[in-house]
C-alpha cells in the first residue's frame, strides 16, 4: 500500500486477487492453471466481503497499539502490541501451507521468520498518518494449525477480466476460505521496543461473555465496488466499530450482525473490551463467514502461553 491512489474499481480487483475469506491479505493467490477447478465450490460475487457497516476512523489514536503486519514489506493483516517488544497477531498471517488438491494446511513448522509490525500515529489537526517500522522475529503458538479451502469466486464484469481465469467468457480467481483453525495465534518479537506513542494493551483476565460489548479493530478495506472489497484510502486507515459477543466458546467466540464485522486485511486484528479504566484484549480474529459472523480466538483461553512469553521477554 503506498500514497498513490489507485481507483476502486483496480483496487476492488487486487482484493478479489490477493482475500482470503479469513479477512487477511495475502493468503489468497490466483489458483495454479494446471489445477483444475471444476469440483470447486461457487462463490457469489459478494461472498468474500464482510460486513463492515458502523466502523469508524481512529484518528484519534484511541487504538493506537493495533498496527500492520507486514511480511517481505507487504502488508498482510493487522495486529496489536501487548508489550513493548510483543506483537500479536493471527498465525494463518505469518505461517505457510501445504497443498493437497483443494486444501491447504498451516501449522507452526513452516512459518516466516521475520515480520514487520507498521505501526502508525495520526496527526490531530490534518490526520495524515505517521509510520514507525518494527522488525522482528516470528513466533508462532506450537499448536497453531488452520486448513484453507479453495472457491472459486467470480468477479463482476465491471471490474474486467484482464489477467483472470475464465470459465465459458466468466471472469473467476480462486480464493483461500479458512474452514479451520486452532492456536491461530502467532507472536513477533521486535528487535527494538515500540515507542510511547503505542502504548501495550493489557490482556484480559477473565473470559468472554454472551452480549459482552467489544470493539473489534483493524485496518481492512473500506467499501464495496461491484460486488468486491475496495481500499479508497490514499494510505492505510485504522478502522474500529462496536458490536457485541454473540456465540461465546472455549477457544473461540463470535459475534454477528448488527454491528461492525472484520473487514478484508483485518486477520490478526484485536477485539477489545472497553471500561472506563482502559482497553484489554480478549480476541484475534481468525476467520469469518462473510457477512455473517466473525470468529475470534479467546485469548482468555491462551492466557498462560502469552503470560508466559511476555516474562520470557522481560527477561531478555
Amino acid at each position: 500500500m503506498t500514497g498513490t491512489r489507485t481507483s476502486p474499481a483496480s483496487y476492488a480487483l487486487v482484493m478479489a486477487l490477493l482475500l482470503v475469506g479469513s479477512g487477511c491479505v495475502g493468503s489468497s493467490r490466483l489458483h495454479e492453471d494446471s489445477l483444475s477447478t471444476q469440483s470447486l465450490p461457487e462463490m457469489e460475487s459478494s461472498d468474500e466481503v464482510f460486513n463492515v457497516s458502523n466502523g469508524s476512523k481512529d484518528f484519534g489514536n484511541r487504538y493506537a497499539s493495533v498496527v500492520l503486519v507486514a511480511i517481505g514489506g507487504v502488508p498482510e493483516c493487522s495486529g496489536v502490541i501487548i508489550h513493548p517488544r510483543l506483537v500479536l497477531t493471527a498465525g494463518h498471517c505469518v505461517c505457510r501451507g501445504r497443498e493437497d488438491q483443494n486444501t491447504i494446511t498451516l501449522d507452526s513448522s513452516a512459518c516466516e521468520k521475520t515480520a514487520t509490525a507498521i505501526a502508525v500515529a495520526y496527526d490531530a489537526s490534518t490526520g495524515r498518518p505517521n509510520f514507525r517500522r518494527y522488525t522482528g522475529t516470528v513466533r508462532p503458538h506450537r499448536g497453531f494449525r488452520a486448513v484453507l479451502k479453495k472457491k472459486r469466486l467470480s468477479v463482476p464484469a465491471a471490474v474486467g477480466s484482464q489477467g483472470n481465469q475464465s470459465d465459458a467468457g466468466t471472469p473467476y480467481v480462486v480464493v483461500n476460505t479458512v474452514s479451520e483453525s486452532k492456536a491461530d495465534l502467532a507472536l513477533i518479537l521486535l528487535d527494538s521496543a515500540a515507542e510511547g506513542l503505542f502504548p501495550p494493551v493489557p490482556l484480559a483476565r477473565t473470559h468472554p461473555t454472551a452480549h459482552a460489548p467489544v470493539v473489534v479493530v483493524g485496518y481492512g478495506a473500506d467499501a464495496v465496488e461491484n460486488g468486491l472489497a475496495a481500499f479508497n484510502d490514499e494510505q492505510p486507515t485504522r478502522r474500529f466499530g462496536k458490536n457485541f459477543i454473540a456465540q461465546p466458546g472455549d477457544e473461540r467466540f463470535m459475534i454477528e450482525p448488527p454491528g461492525s464485522l472484520a473487514l478484508p486485511g483485518d486477520s490478526g486484528g484485536p477485539c477489545f473490551r472497553e471500561q472506563p479504566e482502559g482497553l484489554s484484549l480478549v480476541g484475534i480474529n481468525s476467520r469469518s463467514a462473510p457477512g455473517k459472523r466473525a470468529t475470534f480466538t479467546s485469548t482468555y483461553h491462551y492466557l498462560d502461553w502469552l503470560d508466559a512469553e511476555i516474562r520470557r521477554t522481560n527477561q531478555m
